[in-house]
């Protein structure tokens, strides 16, 4: 639903709204049978009253509706008003009057007030006041056998994986236990080897030099040259998966750097480097200090 269906539907079941830095609306008569047969309610002339107010803080009230008919976070719902809010009144500046479905027009005069007009035929269709508080009731009531068939959906997919897997652990266990039965039925195999010299020499300096590569050493993703850009760049990577192990660390105190912190042999730092690269998108460089 559009933000100026949300403002009627609100209005009706509320009384009354606010809009940020322009005023508030209030609904000071109750809708009127229509001797229209094609409508249910009609609300008379200056049934609706607007105080404007660029001080008027924005409604929750309204912002909490909003979350809860689109389904979308509260902090959604705010930007969502927050915008339609600012659009009109750039829209008011350059002499364009702000609209608002079933309820009315606003317009600023030659010092900046905002002066309300009433629709000239304010209509609920379908619905009235009572028929909302029906519908709502409806609502949650649907929520509620929803959630309880959810639940049922939830222990049964639970109850179907417990057994898989107790299936496959038995199945497991059996063919181990098969397997380690072979091995007692055969003769055992015993290699003597009498000193180390017996060692092919290759092997041995290759897993020594091996060993004397293991290092700690930290990958530089980002360098900035304060402290607050360090901590906004460390912020928005800790909200990735891949950024989560980031460190924040500096020599100068002048130049600050972020780094992934490495315990690796130190032939593999091009591959290492590469890897890293993907995930960043720019040249790293490594800091053995």
């Amino acid at each position: 639903m559009k933000i100026e269906q949300l403002l009627f539907s609100f209005f009706i079941q509320n009384k009354k709204f606010s809009l940020q830095g322009i005023g508030s609306f209030y609904l000071v008569s109750e809708p009127v049978a229509s001797k229209d047969e094609t409508q249910n309610f009609i609300f008379p002339e200056n049934s609706i009253e607007f105080k404007s107010d660029k001080n008027t803080e924005q409604d929750e009230l309204l912002i909490q509706y909003i979350s809860e008919i689109t389904k979308k976070i509260k902090p959604l719902a705010t930007s969502d008003l927050e915008s339609f809010t600012m659009l009109n009144k750039q829209f008011s500046n350059l002499g364009k009057p702000i609209l608002l479905e079933g309820i009315g027009s606003l317009s600023k005069n030659n010092i900046g007030i905002y002066e309300f007009t009433q629709a000239n035929k304010v209509v609920i269709l379908k619905e009235t006041p009572s028929d909302f508080e029906t519908k709502k009731a409806g609502e949650l009531e649907n929520k509620k056998t929803q959630k309880k068939s959810n639940g049922f959906t939830y222990i049964l997919i639970t109850v179907i994986i417990i057994i898989v897997a107790l299936s496959l652990y038995f199945i497991l266990q059996k063919t181990s236990n098969s397997i380690q039965q072979d091995k007692l039925d055969k003769p055992a195999v015993i290699q003597k080897i009498d000193t180390l010299n017996n060692l092919n020499d290759s092997v041995v300096e290759s897993n020594l030099n091996s060993n004397l590569y293991i290092k700690n050493f930290r990958i530089i993703v980002r360098n900035y040259n304060s402290l607050h850009k360090a901590e906004k760049g460390l912020k928005s990577f800790s909200k990735k998966s891949y950024g989560k192990n980031l460190m924040m660390y500096t020599k100068d105190s002048v130049r600050f750097s972020l780094a992934l912190p490495i315990s690796a042999n130190l032939n593999d730092t091009t591959k290492i480097k590469d890897s890293i690269i993907k995930l960043y998108g720019k040249t790293v460089i490594i800091d053995l200090n």
